[in-house]
């Protein structure tokens, strides 16, 4: 930790780092009741990562008064700034939009968008710590038929978590977190039918799972749904991400699920003669990916200061005033969607 540069934007983080493990491995031999010295052997081993980390964070985020409809401090001297009434035409007075006039979903998030008092509307906050957990195991077992026969097995298993980190009252900063696991399994079987000729046969199975799941208190705010719209979401599983051009803006945060299985069958002919080595097999493999998203199911949109400024003088005014107006450049929903894949993979 004290060997960690500091960051020019934000400063050092608190990144701390644990990893250990082990391994061991021998004959197996169970007293009284198994004897497996020069005919049986086991191997195992462990991997844990343990990562705790936090790092301040910065965004442009407009200030109070600005949060609260009052723009005129954007007001440039060539007229820049001017935020013009999408209704009448005409520039609001002051350049202060009345309250009523806003958005009940853009009034909803500005209560999770804290305000800057920097003069360059700097927003520099600290966040919770984000931690990855990452455990790794390995196990084998061999086997010795005969002299020229041996059995093998070999399990693997992979469990990643890196949780989901949110702030109260404070979208500028989501952690998109995720949990993955992984296994795989294979059996192999050796016969040297002679010095120079060797069969080696395999089958496996492979699974893995990629899961990301918002936390609840996350969906239930900040979807549109939480956030006061009409419009129709998938309860509880994404949230409203909102775009305004030169300010920092809300995330998307969507659920999704992908898992992958992995048929394999291989056999395969080791013939040696003199220097040189023939090979002589074929392999068998299915795979079956499922996959489901809710990306953009709760809709994003986004806010370019096109529809509020006067001719070629857009501003980060025109920006943000779109965003308190509800007045967005581009809505996008999707529908759920998802698919599973087969695929058949063949070799000789």
């Amino acid at each position: 930790y004290k060997m960690n540069a500091r960051n020019f934007f934000t400063g050092i983080d608190s990144l701390k780092r644990n990893q250990f493990g082990g391994s061991l491995g021998g004959p197996l031999v169970i007293p009284k009741l198994y004897n497996g010295r020069n005919r049986t052997f086991f191997f195992g081993s462990y991997q844990g990562t343990r990562q705790v980390t936090s790092a301040p964070r910065r965004a442009t985020a407009p200030s109070a008064a600005m949060e609260g409809g009052n723009l005129s401090e954007l007001l440039g001297a060539n007229g820049s700034g001017i935020v013009l009434d999408p209704l009448s035409g005409s520039a609001f007075p002051g350049n202060q939009i009345p309250v009523n006039r806003f958005d009940p979903v853009s009034a909803r998030l500005l209560t999770y968008m804290p305000p800057s008092t920097a003069s360059n509307y700097q927003l520099l906050f600290p966040t919770p710590s984000t931690q990855l957990n990452d455990d790794q195991f390995v196990g084998r077992i061999d086997h010795n038929l005969t002299d020229t026969q041996r059995l093998s097995f070999r399990l693997m298993d992979f469990y990643f978590d890196n949780p989901w980190v949110v702030l109260p009252n404070n979208l500028y900063y989501v952690n998109i977190g995720s949990v993955d696991t992984y296994h795989s399994a294979v059996l192999n079987y050796t016969n040297v039918i002679t010095p120079n000729l060797v069969n080696e046969f395999n089958i496996g199975l492979h699974l893995s799972k990629a899961l990301l799941v918002p936390p609840a208190s996350l969906s239930a705010c900040c979807d549109l749904a939480g956030l006061g719209s009409r419009v129709n979401t998938v309860p509880a599983n994404e949230t409203f991400a909102a775009s305004i051009t030169g300010w920092a803006g809300t995330p998307e945060a969507f659920h999704r699920d992908q898992r992958q299985t992995t048929y394999l069958l291989a056999d395969n002919l080791h013939y040696t003669i003199g220097r040189h080595q023939l090979r002589f097999g074929g392999d068998v493999e299915r795979y079956r990916i499922d996959y489901t998203t809710y990306f953009n199911a709760a809709a994003s949109a986004s806010f370019s200061g096109q529809i509020s400024a006067p001719a070629g003088k857009v501003s980060a005014a025109n920006r943000f005033a779109e965003f308190l107006l509800g007045r967005f450049s581009t809505f996008r929903q999707q529908t759920i969607s998802g698919y599973r894949l087969y695929n058949n993979y063949f070799v000789l």
